[in-house]
């Protein structure tokens, strides 16, 4: 009896008691599927109970697998008519089944490396065998043949072989059949899980559609909300739940649309229909177009419905807007009683009253409380300590930090930067120590519990105005400097800027007043008229201020820096004092006549607006100086503004404009809340101009822009970097040439330039595709319109990348003689020794015929003729002008010089020296220097350098026979002949040839 493994035997019961239960149970599903599900339930649960499973049984996984395909498929009939609320039991029921499947894969394709493992190292059969078998037959031909073939042992080795071979076969065979299930199971997961992928995504598009209509009744309940909402508080909150709709709506339809973008790119893939006449299509394809277009459509409907629930909110937001602004309008501009009526002052002084009446009851209340707790004298120690602390740091300190900084700053000269940062510095050192005090009283009055929840808001704006007073104060003392005229930011005489400052304080002061009072009447109560009565006190007190502010005899400047503005520059602040004085005077009228909120509105916000002014050219002057501090630094000089080149003042400039750009941009924001805008409707404009609002098609976004200009900033900065550090420090440490050297620098400009901009238009959204198209739909007109700027560019192009013409190059054009200086896009500059610049299209230098002293080598020769008398000896003359050459030393030794005779003259014996030279600029230099050594070594020899002979022959002609008895006269006509013939160089004025 063959004892089997014990493991084996636990998995045989095992299988056998779950299909005896599951007899004996009787389930639903049909007898095949329910005994196939069952083993395959056994099977996958046996590597649990024992390291080696069982052998699956093939048969029945092939039954599953095909039950498992059955199934698929209905369960995708089941799924194209399911209804949106059976899509979730539709998807668990996938997911069970797919489950199933890859337990069964993971048993079969533990057998699957089993036999995989096991085959290789089965002994060769079939074919080798009977081939060892033939072997052995054909050597047992003859006496020991038949005796090697009747060995027992041999017969023994055959019959083992036959076996194993049997055995192989076997398990090749069902490696084979497990491939196959393992094939078919996965295709069943495989249409599993793209049915589970086509269940999810109709998941999300029910889920979808019912959220679009459930938003789409919370808006309309919103609608009508709307119609019946009255008054401030309830339209703020109506507009806050509709915002929060809006922007629950866009972030649940963001997947939606990257879905919808998937599929309107697969179904570009797929490519249209054939048309008529074509051949068919096949049906797989056909069916999926027709599954994509369904999809889409299911799509594109839910995000126009997303998309008008959306523009529903806009009109409902915008009509809330538009009620509280009109709401605004009219609350301002109604008309009550005139603050000169005594009616206020009474109701007023009684709400008042109370008011300080609450305040002691809150103060006795406190008091109380700490007796009974014993904890009174302890807090007003705390209290007191606190106070003595912030008393150091708000006077001895702040005077301290004050007069060192004077102190140091007197050792120094003004200059307008140092003005800047030193008002930045007195401002942080007056208003630091009083702020640390404020927090120091702030944090003792909470702990002792007199600030309390009740109290918080009057504390933060008792806070917020100590703060702000504190700021002012430093502010105002730092850019003025009542006391120190040389580092006042505002060139103002003493008295003036004492005047200002006083005036500017007393804004302050009202306006945190303002903010206080309105806090303690929130808290404390108060009827109507006191906040009416406080109101016109201080829209009054504030246009009295502008009114003074607006004097001109308040403006007058320092007499050491009148001329620190221009003439437009007092211009504009004229007429922004008139505009002031006129504002002034309308808000006190309009007060007094009984315009109170207009009055109190224009009032504060007018401070508020001169406030955000004065902050922004603060922090331009601030952000100016620092960069020229920037620039100084690394430039490692020092200069002053006035010491300035032309292109550093343009550079400046342009950065200027740059920085008042981005200061308007910032202070848009605070502007528009200071003038009534609601933060939200703030952050909205802000965000929406930032990161892109849509003008028709096209989306212009304030963020894509200022990336784009700065990126393509940042490129140019690294090329020009790239350029510097090539020209100073790589290329000076090549053997490359003057001219290489540029072309390399220029043509890395221009690879910059050509990144920047491709970089800067893809950061704006413009598709390069796009850019192609419209570039070459204007090739034809910038061929015929732009024919010779094309031509010039791509003549220079040529120019850089071939090099017959360099940077240093001495070449001869038609135009003139020079150095080439630059090469540019369009023409070539050429300086000229008269230091004149001849600028040539780069074509002509393609073109025609240019001559190059420097193309291949800065080398040159020199041929300077040289004429002796016949009298001469030829060879001495040569021994003489070799002498010259060999004594020079700027004359190259190879190529070797020379002397050439050239020819008898007509009057002289001529010679040629002919030299190299190492360097083309000594050209002209050795042609004198040569000339003068020659002449005086010939001189020195005694050889004659001749001056040119004729000989004139006298013709007789009639009338001429009486001159011409005259001996040595010559005939008339030849005398005039001679006289009319040019004479040769350096024959004028030469007695000798006169007498010839």
């Amino acid at each position: 009896m063959i004892r089997l493994p014990l493991t084996a035997v636990q998995v045989a019961a095992l299988s056998a008691a779950l299909v005896i239960a599951l007899v004996v149970m009787g389930t639903a599903a049909p007898p095949a599927q329910a005994q196939t599900q069952t083993e395959t339930q056994a099977e996958t649960a046996a590597p649990a109970a024992a390291p080696t499973a069982a052998p699956v049984d093939l048969d029945r996984q092939a039954a599953f697998i095909a039950d498992e395909e059955s199934a698929a498929a209905d369960l995708r009939g089941a799924f194209e008519q399911a209804a949106a609320a059976d899509l979730e039991t539709l998807q668990r029921s996938l997911g069970e089944r797919r489950e199933k499947v890859d337990a069964a894969l993971a048993r079969l394709r533990e057998e699957q490396a089993a036999l995989q493992s096991r085959l290789p190292a089965s002994p060769s059969a079939g074919p080798t065998a009977g081939a060892d078998n033939a072997d052995m037959d054909s050597a047992g031909d003859g006496p020991a043949g038949g005796a090697a073939g009747d060995d027992g042992g041999g017969a023994g080795a055959s019959q083992m072989s036959d076996a194993e071979a049997a055995a192989r076969l076997k398990d090749e065979q069902r490696l084979a059949a497990l491939n196959d299930a393992i094939d078919r199971a996965e295709l069943v997961r495989r249409d599993y899980d793209g049915l589970m992928a086509h269940v999810a995504e109709a998941a999300m598009r029910a889920s979808l559609q019912q959220a679009v209509d459930e938003r789409r009744a919370d808006i309309e309940a919103a609608g009508r909300r709307l119609e019946e909402a009255a008054d401030e508080a309830a339209l703020i909150a109506l507009r806050e739940e509709l915002r929060a709709l809006r922007d629950a709506g866009a972030e649940a339809i963001a997947p939606l649309k990257t879905s919808r973008e998937r599929l309107q790119a697969d179904l570009e893939r797929l490519g249209p229909p054939p048309a008529e006449g074509e051949a068919e299509e096949s049906r797989e394809i056909a069916e999926e177009r027709d599954k994509l277009r369904g999809a889409l459509a299911i799509e594109d409907g839910i995000i126009r419905q997303a998309d008008l629930n959306a523009a529903d909110v806009n009109r409902l937001l915008a009509d809330i807007s538009r009620r509280r602004r009109d709401q605004f309008y009219s609350q301002i501009l109604t008309r009550g009683p005139t603050p000169l009526n005594g009616s206020l002052i009474g109701p007023a002084a009684r709400s008042a009253s109370d008011a300080f009446a609450a305040i002691a009851d809150s103060a006795r209340d406190w008091r109380a409380t700490k007796t009974a707790s014993g904890a009174l004298a302890r807090a007003y120690a705390h209290i007191g300590v606190s106070l003595f602390v912030g008393f150091l740091l708000f006077v001895p300190a702040r005077r301290w930090a004050n007069r060192r900084i004077l102190d140091r700053l007197q050792r120094l000269e003004p200059t307008p930067g140092r003005r800047a940062w030193a008002a930045l510095l007195r401002i942080f050192a007056r208003a630091a120590p009083g702020v640390a005090a404020g927090l120091i009283v702030m944090a003792a009055l909470g702990a002792q519990s007199v600030v309390d929840e009740r109290t918080s808001a009057l504390a933060r704006a008792v806070w917020f105005g100590l703060v702000g007073l504190l700021t002012a104060e430093a502010a105002a003392t730092a850019i003025l400097s009542p006391s120190v005229s040389g580092w006042r930011l505002m060139p103002l005489d003493k008295r003036c800027g004492q005047a200002v400052k006083a005036i500017f304080l007393a804004f302050v002061f009202l306006f945190f007043t303002d903010r206080v009072a309105s806090a303690g009447t929130a808290v404390f109560g108060g009827g109507q008229e006191l906040p009416r009565l406080q109101s016109a006190l201080i829209a009054v007190s504030m246009g009295v201020l502008i009114v003074l502010l607006s004097r001109r005899q308040l403006w007058s400047l320092d007499d050491h820096r009148k001329d620190a503005f221009s003439d437009d520059a007092k211009t504009f602040a004229r007429m922004i004092r008139k505009g002031a004085l006129v504002v002034g005077v309308l808000i006190i009228a309009a007060t007094l006549y009984g315009y109170v909120a207009l009055g109190y509105f224009a009032a504060t916000r007018a401070f508020m607006l001169g406030g955000l002014l004065l902050l922004g050219l603060f922090v331009r002057l601030i952000v100016q100086e620092a960069l020229r501090t920037l620039d100084q630094t690394l430039s490692g000089r020092k200069s002053r503004p006035e010491d300035e080149t032309d292109n550093e003042r343009l550079i400046f400039f342009w950065i200027g404009a740059f920085v008042d750009l981005l200061i308007v941009l910032a202070l848009l924001p605070p502007a528009a809340m200071a003038l009534g805008a609601e933060w939200v409707d703030v952050r909205d404009m802000a965000t929406n101009a930032f990161f892109g609002f849509k003008v028709g098609n096209f989306t212009i976004s304030l963020a894509q822009v200022l990336g784009a200009i700065s990126l393509f900033a940042a490129i140019l900065a690294v090329t020009r970097f790239i350029q510097r550090t090539g020209e100073k420090r790589f290329f000076p440490r090549t053997r490359l040439d003057v001219g290489v050297q540029n072309s390399l620098k220029t043509l890395i400009g221009y690879v910059g330039l050509v990144i920047a901009i491709m970089a800067s238009v893809s950061v704006l959204g413009f598709n390069l595709s796009n850019l192609a198209i419209i570039a070459g739909a204007l090739s034809v007109g910038i061929g015929f319109g732009l024919q010779s700027i094309v031509n010039n560019f791509v003549s220079g192009l040529i120019l850089l990348f071939e090099r017959p013409i360099k940077v240093g190059d001495w070449i001869v054009v038609s135009s003139g003689e020079g150095t080439v200086k630059r090469i540019s896009v369009r023409s070539t500059e050429i300086e000229t020794w008269d230091r004149s610049s001849i600028i040539v299209p780069n074509s002509e230098l393609i073109s025609s015929s240019v001559t190059n002293w420097t193309h291949k080598d800065r080398w040159t020769r020199l041929i300077i003729p040289v004429g002796v008398s016949y009298d001469s000896d030829p060879r001495e003359v040569v021994k003489i002008l070799e002498g010259v050459i060999n004594a020079n030393s700027k004359v190259m030794r190879f190529p070797e010089p020379y002397v050439f005779f050239s020819g008898f003259g007509d009057s002289s014996l001529d010679f040629e020296l002919r030299v190299f030279l190492r360097e083309t600029s000594d050209r002209i230099p050795m042609l004198t220097e040569l000339r003068i050594a020659t002449f005086e070594a010939l001189k020195a020899a005694g050889v004659e350098i001749p001056f040119p002979q004729r000989d004139l022959h006298v013709r007789s002609a009639p009338g001429l026979s009486g001159i011409s008895s005259a001996p040595g006269a010559a005939p008339a006509h030849e005398a005039h002949e001679a006289q009319d013939e040019p004479a040769a160089d350096g024959d004028a004025g030469n007695p000798a040839k006169a007498a010839e």
